[in-house]
Formats: structure tokens, sequence, C-alpha cells
């Protein structure tokens, strides 16, 4: 109530709708009147109950919360602008307060004092509010890391705290889901955190019994009191409407003491994500991992194109490799059917059995071998999500899919048989 009363004596002095965000552009208080209206911008904003994107960019490009005056930025395609005043305790960010800029060239001096008094009112009251907010914050921290722990006596205490607090709603089945955000994904301008930070406020609420979560250094982590299959974990996924966050869910367990397990499985899955966007998209879990459950456990960072089998370096380093490790992937992945592999990857059946003959030359490997495919299937998956031979997969697809080349129509009698 207090920054409420602060906005609404502001506004009695502006005659301008006011919006105020905290530092972590969340909502927390806008004007309210009957005679003035919000513009688009403010309207969005209030029903998001969030800064929109375009508000984030435009803090940082017009680098709002390095400035000690209100900044106005000028509005797009000839719109409205906006000033924008950062708000502050102690020389600390607490938030911004915004409102159309109506003010000609120059803002009257007795204006400017009104809204300096005014800001670094508010800027204490958001301090107020966030300390608040903090503590609450910091308590669900611990408790996930006392979960989520080694130690045995600090998870007994914090399961207690969590079911004797009413924090989660009673449940048979726990799950956790992991965020993180997409290295080298353009973005907002949003540091990582604060990204996580918003994605959480959106599918962990604080106060709410249906999950809970909190940012944990650069990840985010979320109790759910229910078992999450693919479609739940894509719509939670959407539910944060951040482009750049990725999302992963760990497996079922019967009750908090084991939610442990489920974060576990759920960083695995988080890896695959990670390093292989092509195969799971923006989102993975346990359940969907099949052999990945283990070779995401590889130490693949104390790894290098030398670990991988000979022949599968001979195969990546050769000419046209694109096209022979698409052919080699399908036909392997069909359990060596060339008759569906080449249905897959639209090609004439010559012309797989051309290019699977030159993978066999290359590698000095018999195709027809069942024990042989597994281990090359295997070396495949392996160098994929060590990220070796990368940029050769990746234009797999345009070279695969042209059609037979120049040549390319011998048979392989051996793989026929």
């Amino acid at each position: 109530m207090y920054v409420d009363a602060i906005v609404q004596e502001l506004f009695t002095r502006l005659r301008a709708p006011l919006i105020v965000l905290d530092a972590d552009m969340e909502l927390v208080a806008h004007s309210i009147h009957q005679d003035v209206e919000h513009d688009a911008a403010q309207v969005a904003m209030i029903v998001s109950r969030r800064g929109t994107t375009g508000a984030i960019e435009s803090l940082e490009r017009y680098r709002v919360k390095y400035s000690t005056e209100p900044v106005r930025i000028p509005g797009k395609d000839g719109g409205p602008g906006h000033v924008v005043v950062t708000l502050r305790s102690s020389g600390t960010v607490t938030g911004y307060l915004s409102f159309p800029d109506r003010f000609g060239t120059v803002i009257p001096p007795e204006t400017l004092r009104a809204i300096t008094a005014a800001a670094a009112r508010l800027g204490e009251g958001l301090w107020e509010k966030s300390l608040d907010r903090r503590r609450g914050r910091e308590h669900v921290r611990q408790l996930i890391e006392g979960v989520l722990g080694r130690d045995q006596h600090l998870r007994d205490y914090a399961v207690r705290e969590i079911a004797g607090g009413h924090l989660l709603l009673p449940a048979q089945q726990y799950s956790t889901l992991v965020l993180g955000v997409r290295p080298g994904r353009s973005g907002s301008g949003s540091s990582p955190h604060m990204t996580l930070q918003q994605a959480l406020n959106r599918i962990a609420p604080a106060g709410s019994t249906r999950s809970l979560g909190v940012v944990l250094g650069e990840e985010a982590v979320v109790i759910i009191p229910r078992a999450i299959d693919s479609a739940d974990l894509a719509a939670l996924l959407a539910e944060t409407g951040a482009e750049t966050v990725i999302a992963a869910a760990g497996g079922p367990v019967g009750s908090l003491e084991e939610v442990r397990r489920s974060h576990r499985q759920a960083r695995i899955a988080l890896n695959g994500v990670l390093r292989d966007p092509a195969n799971y998209g923006d989102c993975a879990s346990w359940q969907d991992l099949g052999d990945d459950r283990l070779l995401l456990q590889l130490p693949f960072e104390e790894m290098g194109p030398e670990d991988l089998p000979d022949a599968l370096r001979r195969l990546l380093a050769t000419r046209n490799a694109p096209m022979l490790i698409e052919a080699l992937q399908a036909y392997l992945a069909t359990g060596g059917n060339a008759v569906e592999a080449s249905r897959r990857l639209h090609l004439h059946r010559s012309t797989l059995y051309y290019r699977l003959e030159r993978v066999a030359t290359c590698t000095g490997l018999d195709l027809a071998d069942g024990s042989v495919r597994q281990e090359l299937h295997l070396a495949l998956r392996v160098a994929t999500l060590m990220g070796v031979g990368k940029q050769a997969q990746g234009t797999a697809g345009s070279a695969g899919t042209a059609g037979t080349a120049a040549g390319e129509d011998f048979t392989l009698s051996a793989i026929r048989a």
C-alpha cells in the first residue's frame, strides 16, 4: 500500500499514467484513474504483470539503470515516448518508474523535483518489498538446496519444513524440472539470472503450493507434486514465454526424500538438450532419453576426437562426409533396412547402396555384420554428443537429399544380402 500511495500522489501531480516495475521487471504498481488512459505499452505490462521485451530492450539501449536523472526514451515509428526513472535505495537499483513523455523540450524544474522526490521514496519502498520477498525466496532456496543436497540431516529437515509448512501439495509422486538458458542464443539483453527468474515467476509463482522453485546458479529448479510427461514439459516451457529458455524433466519419484534423484535425471536430460538440439529441440524428459541416459553421463569435457574408433575418424575426415554419414545414420537407425532407409532419405536405393559402399571402403568395416553396425551406431551417437563432426552432420540434410549424384549408380551386394 505504501508504494501504491506514492504512485497515486505522483499521478495527481503529473496527471500522467504511471507504471512501476521492480529490478526483475515484474509489475509492482500502476496508477488508478478513470479520466486518463494508459498507452498500449503500459497496458501490455499491466496485463502481463511484467515489463515487455521492448521495454527491457529500451532500458538496455539507453543505459537507464546507470542514470541518476530521468531518461527520455523516444517512441517507435513516431509514437509517444516515455520518461523512465531508475529507482534506488542506498545506490542499489530497486526498480523503474515509467510514464508518457508529454513535456516538450524540457521537464519543468518543479515537476522534476516532484518526480525526483517520489522516485526516492519509491526506491525505498521497493527495497522493503524486495527484502520481504528475498527473505521468503531465500528460505525456499535453502529448503530446495537441502532437499537436493548430500547431507541426510539437512535433507530430512528440508522435507519436514516443506511438508509441515504446506509449501507443496502432498502427492504420491514428485518430479523435478530444470530450466537453463541456451548459450549463444540471442535474447532481450537480460542476464541469464533475470531470464530464469522471470521464467520461474510464470511457472512457479511465489506462494503457490502446486510447485516450488528457485534459481540456483545457472539453472532454475522446480519441484512439482506430480509426474511430468513430454506434453506437460512442452507446455511448461511454453508458459515461460522466453525463447532463450530450455527445460528438462526428471522421472517421477515417490516422496520428497527422493527428489534428489529426479533432479539428477533432469540435469542429465538438460545436458542432452544442450548437446543435441537437433534431436531434442528445447526440452527433454528423462523418460524419453533411451540409451542417452547412459551416454549423457560420459565425461565429454575430458574426451576428444582421438577417443573415437579409428574407422569413424577416417569417415569423418573423408570427402563428402556429410552425405556418407547421413546415409549411414539412416541405415543404422532402421536396423540395417536399406529399403526403409532410402525411403526416409528420399533416395533411390542404388544411391543409398553406393554411399554405403563408400562408407565400407573408407572405414574398412563390413556393414552386413550386426555387431559392426551396433558399434558404429554407438560411436556416431557419442561423436554427436561430443560435438565432433557437427558441421559435417549439420549440413548432411542438404547434401543427402539432392538425389543421385554422378556415378552413384552402383550396388552393394553385401548389404543387400
